[in-house]
């Protein structure tokens, strides 16, 4: 029998080892001895083999040591920076081990957690958690699950979940390994899933009213641990709280509104003409902000963990400068602001405060951001809620107390398709304040007003049409059962079915044929007063034209005479001309009532020119400063737009003829749909108490001995002025110039973009 351990023996073990050791030996220097024979040859052969395989396993023991090294080291790398925290307890619940992560949970350092109790680090309301958990994990029952809350040596608590499993240490006492997971992120998930549940709760409730969103701020509040929340809603032009909750009653007052005011108190607008909307609010509602700036988002908010680092970082050019900054003041160093939105429409706005640093994570923004849009969904919905509700009750008012009758109507047919009658459906009040009919719903025509389709057979067939095609008809018709006549809408808002709109227009019918009747009395005396114009024109104008020329033959052959003689004859000639002027005014303001206008798109201030040089001809040797501002076109009728030009100039001339130079400014300005244009001068003026008597026929606020005239140029004004649309006035003090204003319709922007 072989020796234990022998060559040979060692051979059959691992034959592959003595094959490559005796090709290594073979390949080695020198010259190595025949493994024939069992001499000293054989012998040393032997020793020589056994020599590298010796060599050849220390190193492959060498390789799996450094080998196992690594693998221990990728370990304990593994164990010590896992993203839970291990702990490896003593049946005493004493911390035997535990790895980094497990360590920095707790916020103590490794050394000092060694041989401590774990359960001084769970929350007071929790240990007895902790104990039945740790009890049935060393009773070797199923790992162990709970979620507990963690004290940290700061104070501060996190959520965390644990797992154990019992495990023998090396003398066989019972152990535990214990997993650890910090669970604020996932708890701050599920919490703000059921944040939003709730707030879809109380948006979606078919009862749910703004006064409700004291509620979602208060869930806002508690959910996320937050200071202070509030929200604005649009009132207006501005924003103001709608709601706030932990707010101080101080800062709330301060903060309420957000518009910038002037001196008067009149809210400030910006270069498009939107009110300035101020502080960091007033950008996020007005869409003011860069996405590329850290502290806005893509969604059009606006936050920070840091209010005194970020007014230290941020100019004013990066979306500060409007800011009020009292936020900072009052301490809040955590900021949000999230707009309330519908699509593109924002309707609102989210704030949150609160004094402590680092209270908002980007994931938490982003869960902000949904829940505005979710409140703006709801906010948008109630109000359209609201208008559809306002305008249904706006619509029942209006149909019950509308002026005209209104009656809903369902048409019926024979068997051919014909119309034959209709059944009232639903009537107002009017209806039958109109009619004299009572009780009519769910009766059909027929029995209301028996004779009906003897005496309008085209009634029904009308309303039948109107029912099939759905095209509204109007027309007006004398009602012989009623003995009135009606004006009568009918339209159909669904097929078969018809609404009459009518009023009783039997009044207005008796008018139009007193006005027929008056018409044709007007056109017999506007033939008289034709016929009184033209005598007035040649029989009356004649002999003033005789007396005047009589006049002016006396004053050649008296021309010698006594002065006395020759005033007495020019009184004659002057009385004479100035009897014509009258005439000659009075048929022009007659003419006016009957002169058709045909308007054209004017140059006003071209007018304005030619009529003054036209004028001023008239007026040699008067030193004159006349000063016109550029005036606006205007549609207006030429002619007598010219006139009015004329007597207004030769009234502003007449009244300064006392001044050394006369001082004449004509301007224009804007109201509203109208422009006004003006004439200034510098003449005898009036008392304002008498300015009602300006534009009165024969009125005149002065003698003829100062300032001769008619009374009818202003009055010819007026009537030219009204007839296109405008009105005429004046102001003026005694001794220090008049001006007379006139207005007239401003161009329509069609007319405008015609120009």
């Amino acid at each position: 029998m072989k020796e234990q351990g022998s060559p040979e023996e060692k051979e059959k073990k691992n034959p592959d080892l003595r094959d490559r050791a005796e090709a290594k030996l073979a390949r080695g220097p020198g010259v190595s001895l025949p493994a024939s024979g069992k001499g000293p040859e054989g012998i040393i052969h032997e020793l020589q083999v056994h020599q590298v395989e010796l060599e050849m396993q220390n190193e492959e023991l060498r390789r799996t040591q450094l080998a196992l090294e690594e693998s221990r080291s990728k370990y304990r790398d593994l164990y010590e920076f896992a993203p839970a925290g291990y702990f490896t307890l003593t049946d005493k619940g004493l911390i035997a081990e535990v790895n980094l992560t497990g360590a920095a949970l707790l916020g103590v350092a490794r050394q000092k957690l060694l041989n401590g109790r774990f359960r001084r680090f769970v929350a007071p309301e929790d240990q007895g958690l902790w104990d039945r958990c740790i009890l049935g994990s060393l009773k070797g029952e199923e790992k162990q699950t709970c979620d507990l809350l963690l004290r940290r040596v700061d104070g501060s608590t996190f959520p965390a979940h644990l797992e154990s499993v019992r495990l023998a240490d090396g003398k066989g006492a019972p152990a535990l390994r214990a997993m650890v997971s910090d669970v604020t992120l996932r708890r701050q998930a599920e919490d703000r899933e059921r944040l939003v549940q709730e707030a879809l709760y109380l948006l979606n409730r078919a009862a749910f009213s703004l006064d409700q969103l004291g509620d979602i701020l208060q869930l806002v509040q508690k959910n996320m641990g937050i200071e202070a929340v509030g929200i604005r809603l649009k009132e207006g032009d501005d924003f103001p709280y709608y709601e706030t909750r932990g707010f101080s009653a101080d800062f709330v007052q301060a903060e309420k509104y957000l518009c910038q005011q002037d001196e008067s108190g009149k809210i400030v607008c910006d270069g498009q003409g939107n009110p300035a909307l101020e502080c960091m609010c007033g950008n996020i509602l007005g869409g003011q902000i860069d996405p590329a700036l850290p502290f806005f988002t893509r969604g059009g908010s606006f936050w920070t963990n840091s209010t005194t680092d970020l007014l230290a970082a941020t100019t004013p050019a990066e979306g500060l400068g409007r800011t009020r900054n009292r936020c900072k003041t009052e301490g809040y160093e955590s900021v949000a602001l999230i707009p309330v939105r519908s699509g593109s429409v924002i309707l609102g706005l989210l704030q949150l405060n609160d004094r402590c640093r680092d209270r908002f994570t980007e994931p938490a923004i982003i869960f902000l951001e949904r829940l505005g849009d979710i409140i703006g969904i709801a906010l948008a919905r109630l109000r359209a809620e609201e208008a559809l509700h306002k305008s249904e009750h706006h619509f029942r008012s209006l149909f019950e107390h509308m002026m005209e009758g209104d009656a809903y109507c369902q048409i019926l047919r024979d068997e051919n398709g014909l119309p034959v009658d209709f059944v009232y459906l639903e009537v107002n009040s009017a209806f039958e304040r109109l009619t004299g009919l009572k009780n009519v719903v769910g009766k059909k025509a027929t029995e209301v007003i028996p004779g009906i389709r003897t005496l309008h057979p085209d009634l029904i067939e009308t309303y039948g049409r109107v029912a099939a095609t759905g095209q509204p008809e109007k027309f007006e018709l004398y009602f012989v059962p009623l003995e009135a006549w009606f004006s009568i809408s009918a339209y159909s808002p669904e097929r078969e079915y018809f609404v009459i709109i009518f009023a009783n227009i039997t009044v207005r019918k008796a008018a139009e044929r007193a006005l027929q009747e008056k018409t044709k009395e007007l056109e017999v005396s506007n033939q008289e007063l034709e016929a009184f114009n033209f005598t007035i024109s040649h029989d009356l104008r004649s002999p003033l034209r005789a007396i005047a020329g009589y006049a002016r033959m006396l004053q050649k052959e008296f021309a010698d005479q006594g002065s006395e003689e020759m005033r007495k004859i020019k009184a004659i000639r002057d009385n004479a001309g100035r009897m014509d002027r009258l005439i000659a005014d009075l048929l022009a303001f007659s003419r006016l009532g009957r002169q058709g206008i045909s308007k054209q798109l004017l140059d006003m201030g071209s007018l304005v020119r030619k009529v003054w040089q036209e004028v001023l001809e008239a007026e040699q040797g008067r030193r004159v400063n006349f000063h016109v501002e550029t005036l606006p076109s205007i549609f207006g009728d030429p002619v007598l737009l010219n006139q009015v030009w004329v007597n207004l100039f030769a009234n502003a001339l007449k009244y300064s003829k006392f001044k050394e130079i006369a001082d004449i400014h004509v301007g224009s300005y804007g109201d509203g749909n109208f422009l006004v244009f003006f004439i200034r001068d510098n003449g005898a003026g009036f008392d304002m108490q008498y300015r009602d008597k300006l534009f009165g026929l024969f009125h005149r606020l002065h003698r003829d001995e100062e300032f001769e005239g008619t009374g009818l140029g202003l009055a010819i004004v007026q009537q030219i002025i009204q007839r296109h649309g405008g009105k005429i006035w004046a102001e003026a003090k005694v001794d220090a110039g008049a001006t007379f204003y006139f207005s007239l319709p401003s161009l329509s922007p069609e007319e405008t973009l015609g120009v």
